[in-house]
């Protein structure tokens, strides 16, 4: 029930926000390339170096640090008394880009995965001669 009450959340303050705004906000852009990018990379760099060994819990791990911004950002905001607006442009801001990048970040990350695979295979088979 989580989703669909952020979803209203989000939705009853986006009607306050002009589009324009939203798009045109070079800060948001910036705090997305953070969220979506950075403490994604970031995420893959330290699990690189852990000794973990465990790929779905990896893959766990950089899924939530790739997540967008969450929609309670934008309740404390108002709840405090902060920038609730500029705190909605960049949800939805960082939102729509997820929907772009995710694909591409995770079909990358699944493509190394199968090139690491297939080389385990290979290893395996040429100690098995």
């Amino acid at each position: 029930m989580n989703g669909p009450i952020a979803m209203l959340t989000v939705g009853f303050y986006l009607a306050q926000v002009s589009l324009r705004e939203l798009f045109t906000d070079k800060n948001g852009y910036a705090v997305s390339a953070v969220r979506l990018l950075i403490i994604p990379l970031l995420t893959v760099i330290l699990l690189a170096i852990l000794p973990i060994g465990n790929y779905d819990l990896k893959l766990t791990v950089i899924i939530l640090a790739a997540a967008p911004i969450g929609s309670n950002a934008a309740v404390y905001a108002q709840l405090y008394g902060g920038d609730y607006k500029r705190a909605v442009r960049e949800i939805v801001l960082s939102t729509l880009l997820s929907a772009v990048l995710f694909p591409d970040f995770f079909d990358d990350i699944g493509n190394q995965q199968r090139s690491r695979t297939h080389l385990d295979v290979n290893v395996r088979s040429l100690r098995a001669f």
